[in-house]
Protein backbone atom coordinates (compact mmCIF):
# COMPACT_ATOMS: atom_id res chain seq x y z
CA UNK A 1 0.00 0.00 0.00
CA UNK A 2 1.39 3.50 -1.16
CA UNK A 3 1.72 6.19 1.37
CA UNK A 4 -0.67 8.41 -0.58
CA UNK A 5 -3.30 5.52 -0.03
CA UNK A 6 -2.75 5.68 3.83
CA UNK A 7 -3.28 9.17 4.30
CA UNK A 8 -6.29 8.78 2.17
CA UNK A 9 -7.38 6.68 5.23
CA UNK A 10 -6.43 8.69 8.36
CA UNK A 11 -8.47 11.73 6.42
CA UNK A 12 -6.42 12.80 3.65
CA UNK A 13 -4.81 16.82 4.60
CA UNK A 14 -7.03 16.84 7.69
CA UNK A 15 -6.34 19.06 10.52
CA UNK A 16 -3.32 17.04 12.07
CA UNK A 17 -1.67 17.70 8.52
CA UNK A 18 -2.68 21.36 8.44
CA UNK A 19 -1.74 22.15 11.98
CA UNK A 20 1.87 20.99 11.25
CA UNK A 21 2.29 22.56 7.67
CA UNK A 22 1.40 25.76 9.38
CA UNK A 23 4.22 25.20 11.88
CA UNK A 24 6.52 24.19 9.11
CA UNK A 25 5.99 27.30 7.36
CA UNK A 26 6.67 29.57 10.10
CA UNK A 27 10.73 28.63 9.69
CA UNK A 28 10.54 29.77 6.07
CA UNK A 29 10.37 33.43 7.19
CA UNK A 30 13.75 32.99 8.87
CA UNK A 31 14.72 31.60 4.89
CA UNK A 32 13.54 35.57 4.25
CA UNK A 33 16.02 36.77 7.08
CA UNK A 34 19.21 34.92 6.09
CA UNK A 35 19.37 34.91 2.42
CA UNK A 36 18.71 38.85 1.83
CA UNK A 37 20.32 40.12 5.25
CA UNK A 38 23.61 40.94 3.11
CA UNK A 39 21.81 43.36 1.36
CA UNK A 40 22.22 45.87 4.57
CA UNK A 41 25.37 43.96 5.99
CA UNK A 42 27.28 45.31 2.99
CA UNK A 43 26.01 48.50 2.46
CA UNK A 44 28.56 50.99 1.51
CA UNK A 45 28.16 54.69 3.00
CA UNK A 46 29.71 57.38 1.23
CA UNK A 47 33.68 57.44 2.36
CA UNK A 48 36.45 59.86 1.85
CA UNK A 49 40.10 58.81 1.57
CA UNK A 50 42.39 59.20 4.89
CA UNK A 51 45.90 61.11 3.51
CA UNK A 52 48.79 61.59 6.65
CA UNK A 53 45.88 62.27 9.43
CA UNK A 54 43.54 64.46 7.05
CA UNK A 55 40.43 63.24 5.34
CA UNK A 56 39.93 64.42 1.53
CA UNK A 57 36.92 66.46 0.48
CA UNK A 58 36.04 64.41 -2.59
CA UNK A 59 33.94 61.19 -1.31
CA UNK A 60 34.12 57.69 -3.47
CA UNK A 61 37.08 58.32 -4.77
CA UNK A 62 40.33 55.70 -4.65
CA UNK A 63 43.57 57.51 -5.69
CA UNK A 64 44.74 60.70 -4.52
CA UNK A 65 47.78 63.52 -5.78
CA UNK A 66 50.87 63.36 -3.84
CA UNK A 67 52.68 66.24 -3.23
CA UNK A 68 54.63 65.42 -6.43
CA UNK A 69 51.71 65.54 -8.40
CA UNK A 70 51.75 61.22 -8.46
CA UNK A 71 48.56 59.79 -8.40
CA UNK A 72 48.83 56.69 -5.38
CA UNK A 73 45.77 54.15 -3.84
CA UNK A 74 44.45 55.03 -0.97
CA UNK A 75 44.90 52.58 2.12
CA UNK A 76 42.95 54.39 4.58
CA UNK A 77 39.05 55.51 5.17
CA UNK A 78 37.35 57.30 6.44
CA UNK A 79 33.44 56.35 6.56
CA UNK A 80 29.96 58.98 7.00
CA UNK A 81 28.89 58.39 10.49
CA UNK A 82 25.67 60.27 9.46
CA UNK A 83 24.99 56.73 7.37
CA UNK A 84 21.61 55.24 8.08
CA UNK A 85 23.96 51.69 9.03
CA UNK A 86 26.65 53.42 11.51
CA UNK A 87 28.73 50.27 10.93
CA UNK A 88 28.60 47.43 7.97
CA UNK A 89 30.81 44.80 7.38
CA UNK A 90 32.45 47.15 5.15
CA UNK A 91 33.27 50.03 7.31
CA UNK A 92 34.50 47.55 9.60
CA UNK A 93 36.58 45.79 7.03
CA UNK A 94 37.26 48.24 4.52
CA UNK A 95 36.16 46.71 1.69
CA UNK A 96 35.46 49.91 -0.70
CA UNK A 97 37.73 50.10 -3.83
CA UNK A 98 40.57 47.73 -4.23
CA UNK A 99 38.59 45.47 -1.09
CA UNK A 100 35.02 46.08 -2.71
CA UNK A 101 35.51 42.19 -4.84
CA UNK A 102 35.18 41.41 -1.17
CA UNK A 103 31.55 41.91 -1.07
CA UNK A 104 30.32 40.20 -3.98
CA UNK A 105 32.93 37.01 -3.06
CA UNK A 106 31.25 37.05 0.14
CA UNK A 107 27.81 36.82 -1.55
CA UNK A 108 29.24 34.22 -4.03
CA UNK A 109 30.68 32.06 -1.22
CA UNK A 110 27.09 32.36 0.37
CA UNK A 111 25.39 30.41 -2.97
CA UNK A 112 28.16 27.95 -2.45
CA UNK A 113 26.88 27.04 0.85
CA UNK A 114 23.69 26.79 -0.41
CA UNK A 115 24.10 24.43 -2.85
CA UNK A 116 26.93 22.38 -0.53
CA UNK A 117 23.83 22.66 2.26
CA UNK A 118 21.32 21.33 0.34
CA UNK A 119 23.15 18.17 -0.40
CA UNK A 120 24.42 17.70 2.82
CA UNK A 121 21.07 17.55 3.72
CA UNK A 122 19.45 15.97 1.42
CA UNK A 123 21.52 13.21 2.45
CA UNK A 124 21.02 13.26 6.30
CA UNK A 125 17.23 13.42 5.76
CA UNK A 126 17.26 10.06 3.44
CA UNK A 127 19.51 8.70 5.84
CA UNK A 128 18.57 9.43 9.12
CA UNK A 129 15.04 11.08 8.53
CA UNK A 130 13.57 14.53 7.74
CA UNK A 131 12.54 14.76 11.20
CA UNK A 132 16.41 14.63 12.39
CA UNK A 133 18.19 16.67 9.35
CA UNK A 134 15.50 19.48 10.45
CA UNK A 135 16.27 20.33 13.76
CA UNK A 136 20.10 19.88 13.06
CA UNK A 137 19.68 22.12 10.34
CA UNK A 138 17.46 24.74 13.09
CA UNK A 139 20.53 24.39 15.76
CA UNK A 140 22.86 25.02 13.04
CA UNK A 141 21.25 28.04 11.83
CA UNK A 142 20.91 29.51 15.06
CA UNK A 143 24.63 28.97 16.19
CA UNK A 144 26.75 30.01 12.90
CA UNK A 145 23.92 33.01 12.24
CA UNK A 146 24.74 34.22 15.72
CA UNK A 147 28.84 33.40 15.08
CA UNK A 148 28.52 35.16 12.00
CA UNK A 149 27.71 38.56 14.22
CA UNK A 150 30.43 38.03 16.45
CA UNK A 151 33.06 37.35 13.80
CA UNK A 152 36.19 38.85 14.43
CA UNK A 153 37.45 39.04 10.90
CA UNK A 154 36.17 39.46 7.13
CA UNK A 155 37.63 35.24 6.23
CA UNK A 156 35.62 33.55 9.99
CA UNK A 157 32.24 36.09 8.81
CA UNK A 158 32.46 34.51 5.38
CA UNK A 159 32.70 30.93 6.59
CA UNK A 160 30.15 31.55 9.16
CA UNK A 161 28.01 32.90 6.54
CA UNK A 162 28.79 29.60 4.12
CA UNK A 163 27.63 27.57 7.17
CA UNK A 164 24.35 29.56 8.04
CA UNK A 165 23.45 29.45 4.13
CA UNK A 166 23.94 25.72 4.18
CA UNK A 167 21.94 25.35 7.07
CA UNK A 168 19.43 28.13 6.06
CA UNK A 169 18.36 26.33 3.27
CA UNK A 170 18.00 23.03 4.44
CA UNK A 171 15.76 23.88 7.10
CA UNK A 172 13.18 24.86 3.97
CA UNK A 173 14.22 22.08 1.85
CA UNK A 174 13.04 19.59 5.40
CA UNK A 175 9.97 21.01 6.08
CA UNK A 176 9.15 21.41 2.57
CA UNK A 177 9.94 17.81 2.58
CA UNK A 178 7.62 17.11 5.41
CA UNK A 179 4.88 18.88 4.66
CA UNK A 180 4.52 17.55 1.57
CA UNK A 181 4.69 14.00 2.21
CA UNK A 182 1.97 14.49 4.85
CA UNK A 183 -0.19 16.26 2.12
CA UNK A 184 -2.71 14.53 -0.37
CA UNK A 185 -2.14 14.83 -4.24
CA UNK A 186 -4.68 17.50 -4.43
CA UNK A 187 -2.89 19.89 -2.32
CA UNK A 188 0.82 19.39 -2.66
CA UNK A 189 0.90 21.53 -5.98
CA UNK A 190 0.35 24.46 -3.23
CA UNK A 191 2.71 23.61 -0.53
CA UNK A 192 5.72 25.08 -2.36
CA UNK A 193 4.51 28.15 -3.45
CA UNK A 194 2.62 28.99 0.30
CA UNK A 195 5.87 28.55 2.09
CA UNK A 196 7.65 30.74 -0.33
CA UNK A 197 4.61 33.51 0.30
CA UNK A 198 6.17 33.20 4.02
CA UNK A 199 9.64 33.02 2.96
CA UNK A 200 9.15 36.44 1.00
CA UNK A 201 7.20 37.65 4.17
CA UNK A 202 10.58 37.79 5.94
CA UNK A 203 12.32 39.12 2.96
CA UNK A 204 9.72 41.73 3.57
CA UNK A 205 9.77 42.66 7.16
CA UNK A 206 13.83 42.05 7.52
CA UNK A 207 13.55 46.03 6.69
CA UNK A 208 12.10 47.15 9.62
CA UNK A 209 14.92 45.13 11.48
CA UNK A 210 17.87 46.79 9.30
CA UNK A 211 15.82 50.36 9.80
CA UNK A 212 15.38 49.79 13.92
CA UNK A 213 18.77 47.86 14.36
CA UNK A 214 21.45 49.96 12.68
CA UNK A 215 24.89 48.15 13.53
CA UNK A 216 25.16 45.48 11.49
CA UNK A 217 26.68 42.92 14.08
CA UNK A 218 23.83 43.34 16.17
CA UNK A 219 21.36 43.08 13.48
CA UNK A 220 22.43 39.90 12.35
CA UNK A 221 22.28 38.15 15.76
CA UNK A 222 18.67 39.61 16.32
CA UNK A 223 17.69 37.57 12.97
CA UNK A 224 19.29 34.65 13.97
CA UNK A 225 17.94 34.34 17.75
CA UNK A 226 13.84 33.21 16.67
CA UNK A 227 14.89 30.56 15.41
CA UNK A 228 15.25 28.81 19.15
CA UNK A 229 11.70 29.49 19.58
CA UNK A 230 11.78 27.00 16.38
CA UNK A 231 13.67 24.50 18.45
CA UNK A 232 10.34 23.82 20.53
CA UNK A 233 9.35 22.30 17.93
CA UNK A 234 11.06 18.73 18.99
CA UNK A 235 7.56 17.16 20.56
CA UNK A 236 5.45 18.49 18.19
CA UNK A 237 7.02 17.69 14.22
CA UNK A 238 6.45 13.86 13.65
CA UNK A 239 8.76 11.77 11.10
CA UNK A 240 7.57 11.48 7.42
CA UNK A 241 5.44 8.62 6.63
CA UNK A 242 7.24 8.71 3.26
CA UNK A 243 10.38 7.89 5.38
CA UNK A 244 9.09 5.36 7.80
CA UNK A 245 7.43 3.25 4.41
CA UNK A 246 10.52 3.33 2.77
CA UNK A 247 12.93 2.67 5.82
CA UNK A 248 10.22 0.04 6.76
CA UNK A 249 9.97 1.39 10.25
CA UNK A 250 6.70 -0.40 10.86
CA UNK A 251 5.90 0.29 14.49
CA UNK A 252 6.88 3.84 13.85
CA UNK A 253 4.73 4.10 11.06
CA UNK A 254 1.44 2.26 13.38
CA UNK A 255 1.87 4.93 15.99
CA UNK A 256 1.77 7.83 13.30
CA UNK A 257 -1.05 6.39 11.58
CA UNK A 258 -2.93 5.95 15.20
CA UNK A 259 -2.11 9.90 15.80
CA UNK A 260 -3.14 11.03 13.04
CA UNK A 261 -6.41 9.60 12.75
CA UNK A 262 -7.22 10.08 16.67
CA UNK A 263 -6.04 13.77 16.20
CA UNK A 264 -8.38 13.74 12.61
CA UNK A 265 -11.48 12.07 14.11
CA UNK A 266 -11.04 8.86 11.94
CA UNK A 267 -11.58 5.75 13.53
CA UNK A 268 -10.29 2.45 12.37
CA UNK A 269 -10.01 -0.71 13.93
CA UNK A 270 -7.65 -2.52 15.18
CA UNK A 271 -7.60 -4.94 11.38
CA UNK A 272 -7.20 -1.97 9.24
CA UNK A 273 -4.46 -0.49 10.78
CA UNK A 274 -2.78 -3.76 10.25
CA UNK A 275 -3.75 -3.82 7.05
CA UNK A 276 -2.58 -0.14 6.38
CA UNK A 277 0.78 -1.29 7.91
CA UNK A 278 1.80 -4.82 6.74
CA UNK A 279 0.12 -4.01 3.25
CA UNK A 280 3.00 -1.09 2.96
CA UNK A 281 5.78 -1.96 0.89
CA UNK A 282 9.07 -0.08 0.95
CA UNK A 283 9.72 2.06 -2.04
CA UNK A 284 12.55 0.34 -4.28
CA UNK A 285 15.79 2.81 -5.01
CA UNK A 286 17.73 0.09 -6.81
CA UNK A 287 16.55 1.27 -10.23
CA UNK A 288 17.15 4.73 -9.89
CA UNK A 289 20.50 4.37 -8.59
CA UNK A 290 21.34 2.83 -12.22
CA UNK A 291 20.58 5.66 -13.98
CA UNK A 292 22.97 8.27 -14.19
CA UNK A 293 23.39 11.87 -15.73
CA UNK A 294 24.65 10.41 -18.88
CA UNK A 295 21.48 9.00 -20.07
CA UNK A 296 19.72 12.31 -20.17
CA UNK A 297 22.59 13.40 -22.88
CA UNK A 298 22.29 10.14 -25.15
CA UNK A 299 19.11 10.94 -26.72
CA UNK A 300 18.99 13.79 -28.70
CA UNK A 301 15.29 15.42 -27.64
CA UNK A 302 15.97 14.57 -23.92
CA UNK A 303 19.22 16.08 -24.02
CA UNK A 304 18.16 19.55 -25.93
CA UNK A 305 15.12 19.76 -23.17
CA UNK A 306 17.04 19.51 -20.56
CA UNK A 307 19.91 21.91 -21.80
CA UNK A 308 17.09 23.99 -21.92
CA UNK A 309 15.70 23.82 -18.76
CA UNK A 310 18.88 23.63 -17.36
CA UNK A 311 19.56 27.14 -18.72
CA UNK A 312 16.58 28.51 -17.74
CA UNK A 313 17.41 27.42 -13.78
CA UNK A 314 20.53 29.54 -14.70
CA UNK A 315 19.20 32.59 -15.68
CA UNK A 316 16.27 32.76 -13.21
CA UNK A 317 18.41 32.00 -10.04
CA UNK A 318 20.95 34.10 -11.47
CA UNK A 319 18.23 37.23 -12.18
CA UNK A 320 16.02 36.48 -9.28
CA UNK A 321 19.20 37.20 -6.61
CA UNK A 322 20.81 39.58 -8.84
CA UNK A 323 17.96 41.82 -8.74
CA UNK A 324 17.63 41.27 -4.66
CA UNK A 325 20.76 42.05 -3.88
CA UNK A 326 21.09 44.89 -6.42
CA UNK A 327 18.39 47.58 -4.70
CA UNK A 328 21.30 49.81 -3.33
CA UNK A 329 22.40 50.19 -6.99
CA UNK A 330 18.92 51.29 -8.35
CA UNK A 331 19.47 54.92 -6.30
CA UNK A 332 16.32 56.56 -4.43
CA UNK A 333 15.96 55.41 -0.59
CA UNK A 334 17.27 51.95 -0.52
CA UNK A 335 15.12 50.63 2.25
CA UNK A 336 12.15 51.48 -0.21
CA UNK A 337 13.60 49.97 -2.80
CA UNK A 338 14.08 46.89 -0.78
CA UNK A 339 10.72 46.88 0.75
CA UNK A 340 9.22 46.85 -3.52
CA UNK A 341 11.44 44.33 -4.03
CA UNK A 342 10.15 41.64 -1.28
CA UNK A 343 6.82 42.78 -1.61
CA UNK A 344 6.62 41.93 -5.41
CA UNK A 345 6.89 38.37 -4.65
CA UNK A 346 4.09 38.00 -3.57
CA UNK A 347 1.47 38.73 -6.52
CA UNK A 348 4.62 36.80 -7.99
CA UNK A 349 3.43 33.77 -6.16
CA UNK A 350 0.15 34.16 -5.62
CA UNK A 351 -0.91 34.33 -8.98
CA UNK A 352 0.60 31.04 -9.19
CA UNK A 353 -1.87 29.48 -7.05
CA UNK A 354 -5.23 29.82 -9.63
CA UNK A 355 -2.85 30.29 -13.31
CA UNK A 356 -0.45 27.32 -12.77
CA UNK A 357 -3.16 24.84 -13.54
CA UNK A 358 -5.05 26.60 -15.62
CA UNK A 359 -2.81 28.34 -18.35
CA UNK A 360 -0.08 25.57 -18.41
CA UNK A 361 3.49 25.82 -17.36
CA UNK A 362 5.59 26.64 -20.64
CA UNK A 363 3.10 29.39 -21.38
CA UNK A 364 3.81 30.80 -17.65
CA UNK A 365 7.18 30.36 -17.69
CA UNK A 366 8.25 31.58 -21.17
CA UNK A 367 5.52 34.35 -20.72
CA UNK A 368 6.91 35.54 -17.06
CA UNK A 369 10.83 35.28 -18.11
CA UNK A 370 10.45 37.05 -21.40
CA UNK A 371 8.09 39.88 -20.02
CA UNK A 372 11.14 40.16 -16.97
CA UNK A 373 13.70 40.33 -19.15
CA UNK A 374 11.67 42.90 -21.49
CA UNK A 375 11.49 45.16 -18.17
CA UNK A 376 15.05 44.91 -17.26
CA UNK A 377 15.99 45.79 -20.98
CA UNK A 378 14.08 48.63 -20.92
CA UNK A 379 16.00 50.26 -17.93
CA UNK A 380 18.58 51.42 -19.98
CA UNK A 381 16.57 53.80 -21.66
CA UNK A 382 15.64 55.78 -18.58
CA UNK A 383 17.38 59.08 -18.27
CA UNK A 384 19.13 59.37 -14.98
CA UNK A 385 15.99 62.37 -13.70
CA UNK A 386 14.08 59.29 -14.58
CA UNK A 387 15.16 56.95 -11.25
CA UNK A 388 11.37 55.99 -10.35
CA UNK A 389 10.09 54.91 -13.97
CA UNK A 390 13.88 52.85 -13.31
CA UNK A 391 12.99 51.25 -10.56
CA UNK A 392 9.16 50.39 -11.81
CA UNK A 393 10.73 48.54 -14.50
CA UNK A 394 13.33 46.84 -12.37
CA UNK A 395 10.41 45.78 -9.95
CA UNK A 396 8.02 44.46 -12.55
CA UNK A 397 10.79 42.48 -13.92
CA UNK A 398 11.45 41.21 -10.55
CA UNK A 399 8.39 40.00 -10.21
CA UNK A 400 7.99 38.17 -13.18
CA UNK A 401 11.60 36.24 -12.21
CA UNK A 402 9.45 35.28 -9.09
CA UNK A 403 6.51 33.82 -11.00
CA UNK A 404 9.54 31.67 -13.10
CA UNK A 405 11.25 30.66 -9.72
CA UNK A 406 7.61 29.12 -8.79
CA UNK A 407 6.80 27.58 -12.26
CA UNK A 408 10.32 26.03 -12.71
CA UNK A 409 9.87 23.38 -10.14
CA UNK A 410 6.98 22.05 -10.82
CA UNK A 411 7.60 22.29 -14.54
CA UNK A 412 11.11 20.51 -14.13
CA UNK A 413 9.96 17.39 -12.68
CA UNK A 414 7.33 17.19 -15.30
CA UNK A 415 10.04 17.06 -17.70
CA UNK A 416 11.88 13.83 -17.27
CA UNK A 417 10.56 10.74 -16.48
CA UNK A 418 10.36 8.59 -13.15
CA UNK A 419 13.50 7.03 -12.95
CA UNK A 420 15.74 10.11 -13.90
CA UNK A 421 13.43 12.88 -12.09
CA UNK A 422 15.65 13.17 -9.27
CA UNK A 423 18.58 13.13 -11.13
CA UNK A 424 17.00 16.43 -13.50
CA UNK A 425 16.00 18.04 -10.32
CA UNK A 426 19.55 17.90 -8.52
CA UNK A 427 21.04 18.77 -11.89
CA UNK A 428 18.46 21.80 -12.39
CA UNK A 429 19.18 23.08 -9.03
CA UNK A 430 23.19 23.20 -9.48
CA UNK A 431 22.67 25.08 -12.47
CA UNK A 432 20.50 27.32 -10.30
CA UNK A 433 23.36 27.61 -7.62
CA UNK A 434 25.90 28.71 -10.53
CA UNK A 435 23.80 31.54 -11.77
CA UNK A 436 23.50 32.50 -7.85
CA UNK A 437 27.37 32.70 -7.30
CA UNK A 438 27.70 34.93 -10.53
CA UNK A 439 25.16 36.92 -9.66
CA UNK A 440 27.57 39.65 -7.31
CA UNK A 441 29.67 39.72 -9.50
CA UNK A 442 27.95 41.04 -12.35
CA UNK A 443 26.34 43.02 -9.81
CA UNK A 444 29.80 44.67 -9.23
CA UNK A 445 29.65 45.39 -13.17
CA UNK A 446 27.40 48.76 -12.43
CA UNK A 447 31.40 50.34 -11.67
CA UNK A 448 31.56 50.50 -15.44
CA UNK A 449 28.55 51.36 -16.13
CA UNK A 450 25.34 51.75 -13.94
CA UNK A 451 22.75 50.00 -16.19
CA UNK A 452 25.03 47.45 -17.25
CA UNK A 453 24.23 44.30 -14.93
CA UNK A 454 20.08 44.90 -15.39
CA UNK A 455 20.96 45.03 -19.26
CA UNK A 456 23.06 41.18 -18.50
CA UNK A 457 20.40 40.05 -16.98
CA UNK A 458 17.54 41.19 -18.72
CA UNK A 459 18.80 39.99 -21.88
CA UNK A 460 19.19 36.08 -20.14
CA UNK A 461 16.04 36.36 -19.21
CA UNK A 462 14.34 36.96 -22.69
CA UNK A 463 16.70 34.41 -24.18
CA UNK A 464 15.51 31.75 -21.80
CA UNK A 465 12.19 33.00 -22.44
CA UNK A 466 12.02 32.28 -26.25
CA UNK A 467 13.68 29.25 -25.82
CA UNK A 468 11.17 27.83 -23.63
CA UNK A 469 8.55 27.54 -25.66
CA UNK A 470 10.60 24.88 -28.02
CA UNK A 471 9.59 22.85 -25.06
CA UNK A 472 6.93 20.73 -24.72
CA UNK A 473 3.55 21.60 -22.80
CA UNK A 474 2.71 19.14 -19.77
CA UNK A 475 -0.52 20.21 -18.31
CA UNK A 476 -2.96 17.25 -18.67
CA UNK A 477 -0.37 15.36 -20.67
CA UNK A 478 0.29 11.79 -19.96
CA UNK A 479 4.10 12.08 -18.32
CA UNK A 480 7.17 9.81 -19.03
CA UNK A 481 7.63 6.78 -16.66
CA UNK A 482 11.08 5.87 -18.73
CA UNK A 483 13.59 7.22 -20.61
CA UNK A 484 12.48 6.09 -24.10
CA UNK A 485 8.92 7.65 -23.28
CA UNK A 486 10.86 10.88 -22.64
CA UNK A 487 12.49 10.96 -25.77
CA UNK A 488 9.35 10.98 -27.41
CA UNK A 489 7.32 12.83 -24.94
CA UNK A 490 5.74 16.00 -26.65
CA UNK A 491 5.36 14.68 -29.78
CA UNK A 492 2.35 12.76 -29.38
CA UNK A 493 -0.74 15.35 -28.29
CA UNK A 494 -2.07 12.66 -25.34
CA UNK A 495 -3.86 13.98 -22.37
CA UNK A 496 -5.55 12.63 -18.92
CA UNK A 497 -6.15 14.01 -15.97
CA UNK A 498 -2.56 15.21 -14.52
CA UNK A 499 -1.20 14.07 -11.35
CA UNK A 500 1.44 16.16 -9.73
CA UNK A 501 4.72 14.85 -8.92
CA UNK A 502 6.19 17.21 -6.16
CA UNK A 503 7.17 14.32 -4.28
CA UNK A 504 10.72 14.31 -6.58
CA UNK A 505 10.76 18.17 -6.68
CA UNK A 506 10.69 18.70 -2.90
CA UNK A 507 14.43 17.46 -2.38
CA UNK A 508 15.44 20.10 -5.04
CA UNK A 509 14.77 23.37 -3.75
Amino acid sequence: MSYDEILHQVGGFGKYQKKVFMLLCLPSILVGFHIFAGVFIFTTPDFHCRVANRTLSTSNVCTYLNGKNETEICEEFSFDEKSVFKHTAVTDWGLVCEKRFYKALADSLFMVGLMIGSMCFGWISDKYGRRLAFFIALVLQVVFGIFSGLSPNYYLFVLCRMILAGATISVFIVAFILAMEMADGKFRAYIGIIMMLFSSFGYLTLALFAYLVTEWRVFQILISLPGLVFLSYWKIIPESPHWLITNNRKDDLTKWIEKVAKYNGIKLSSEVYQSLVQDTVPTNKNIVKQITLLDIFRYPNLRKRSLTIFFAWFVISGVYYGLSWNTNNLGGNPFLNFIISAAVEIPGYSFLLFALNKFGRRTILSSAMSLSGIMLILTIFTQSEQNGLMIAFAMLGKMAITTSYGTIYVFTSEQFPTVIRNIGLGSGSTSARIGGILAPHINSLVDFWNPLPLLIFGTLALVSGLLNLFLPETLNKILPETIEESENFGKKDVTKNHNYVEQEVLENK
